[in-house]
């Protein structure tokens, strides 16, 4: 891509020293007006750094910036809109400088927030009670929820727009304890948190305002909620900079209801939320640490080796089931969009499958709708050549993009304690022994609680919750 930008470059310069000064006129006038248009739409929302208001920050925008700044162009010739990239009132050189830096500062910008219900402590004891988390009731407090809309960014590095669940327990002000809670796999954009009726809603508010008084933030992740496009499945970059982005966004707004978000700092996921929970920890701590401590984590029944342990328990080892062909599809698919590996749809899945895969996981299916027409056998879905390939290739681009997203090869500084159950049979615990036995001989203070011998993938995630909430309850009574 950066190749590409430099030869577009190069050859707009040289046109433009042919063709003169007329041209350059020609290209400041249009440029200038264009933007103003944008900038004068009605209701038209501004995304700093989307300069042709395409929704997403990309290579055509960095090569329109520099239009711009060769020929000068500043606020006082042209309201230039999106062009401001850091939104401090002037256009000029650090604007563009910001959109070749992987922090831009419109990250964790709050588009907007809209309190939306209150969750009553005996609505929320009931709904303990019936998920199966007694143990936690009754609960304490009422709940209020707010959907959180904020600037993040894409897999390519352009800004985007997110959504997310921000819960507080009524009656609690100052500095809480806080908990960002990473969802596990869904395939429709109306099932995260944000919905405040599903079970991420519902859960991300019962289990830590209204019966522990925590503070929780919940992303819908990249491609859910009101975000645009498609979800990228477990990209680690992506998981935890969704989240660290939305607790940017919460912590700017929850001073509005009396509440600063500076308090014990925790982390939880189950499933993908377990794989994006080591993603955010691994983040906060290499580089954010110093504005986000993390006091302790808890993923739970996470793919953490997604390029050996997972992979190759898909390819050999996994039951016949057609959930299990439904993650597999899920994950090829997702590092076919993002990292173009392919190179077409056809080249990895069979008929008549490859032509589904795009309806699929538009955000408009459920996974057991998925699943109920995918193959339960892996065989049925994927080209051989492909198989093979992976067999055989310990370097195949599947297996090198997975790698970029394995999450157990560092060194936590907070204490990190992993949940799974020895019988789950969609995300086998070797991910979880794995990542303890590489932590572990780094020196991390990091452990494995085995919750169950016999519950499977679903039926664990309870009991996951309930002990890593307990856990966490005991650096806040200390």
């Amino acid at each position: 891509m950066g190749a590409q930008q430099s030869e577009g470059v190069s050859d707009i310069n040289s046109s433009r020293r042919g063709s003169g000064c007329r041209s350059r006129l020609w290209l400041v006038a249009a440029l200038a007006a264009w933007l103003a248009l944008g900038a004068a739409a009605a209701g038209q929302a501004r995304v700093p750094g989307d300069l042709n208001d395409d929704g997403a920050v990309d290579a055509a925008d960095r090569l329109l910036m520099r239009h711009l700044l060769a020929e000068n162009i500043g606020l006082s010739d042209v309201v230039a809109a999106n062009a401001d990239v850091n939104e401090d009132g002037v256009f000029r050189g650090v604007d563009g400088a910001w959109l070749l830096l992987l922090d831009p500062p419109y990250r964790g910008g709050l588009i907007d927030i809209q309190p939306a219900e209150t969750l009553s402590r005996s609505q929320a004891t009931f709904l303990l009670n019936v998920y199966g988390m007694s143990q936690l009731a009754p609960a304490q407090y009422d709940t209020d929820r707010y959907v959180v809309q904020y600037r993040t960014v894409s897999p390519w590095g352009g800004v985007v727009p997110a959504s997310g669940l921000l819960a507080l327990p009524r009656g609690r002000t100052g500095a809480l304890p806080w908990v960002s809670l990473q969802h596990g796999t869904q395939t429709r954009r109306i099932d995260t948190p944000s919905n405040l009726d599903s079970v991420d809603g519902l859960g991300t508010a019962i289990i830590y305002p209204a019966s522990g008084g925590y503070a929780a933030v919940a992303a819908d992740y990249l491609g859910f909620g009101t975000g645009p496009g498609r979800h990228p499945y477990v990209h680690a970059d992506t998981e935890a900079s969704a989240a660290l982005d939305l607790m940017r966004a919460a912590r700017s707004v929850a001073g509005s209801y009396g509440v600063t978000l500076t308090g014990p700092l925790f982390l939880a996921g189950y499933s993908q939320g377990g794989h994006a929970t080591m993603a955010l920890h691994r983040e906060l701590e290499r580089r954010f640490g110093d504005e986000y401590p993390v006091t302790a984590s808890a993923p739970m029944a996470g793919p953490y080796d997604l390029s050996e342990t997972t992979l190759d328990y898909m390819l050999d080892g996994a039951p016949e089931d057609s959930v299990m062909t439904t993650y597999l599809a899920f994950g090829l698919y997702a590092y076919h969009l993002v990292y173009g590996i392919g190179p077409t749809l056809a080249d990895i899945f069979q008929p008549p499958y490859a032509a589904m895969m795009d309806d699929f996981f538009d955000g408009t299916h459920s996974f057991a709708e998925i699943a109920a027409v995918l193959p339960p056998r892996y065989s049925d879905l994927l080209q051989p050549a492909l198989v093979e390939a992976l067999n055989a290739d310990p370097n195949h681009p599947y297996r090198l993009a997975m790698r970029l997203n394995d999450v157990y090869d560092w060194l936590p500084a907070a204490p990190l304690r992993m949940y799974h159950s020895a019988a789950d049979t969609v995300v086998p615990i070797a991910n979880a022994e794995v990542a303890l036995a590489r932590m572990t001989a780094l020196g991390a203070d990091v452990d494995l609680v085995v919750v169950s011998q016999t519950l499977g993938h679903g039926d664990a995630a309870v009991p996951c919750l309930i002990q890593s909430r307990l856990w966490f309850d005991e650096f806040v009574n200390r």
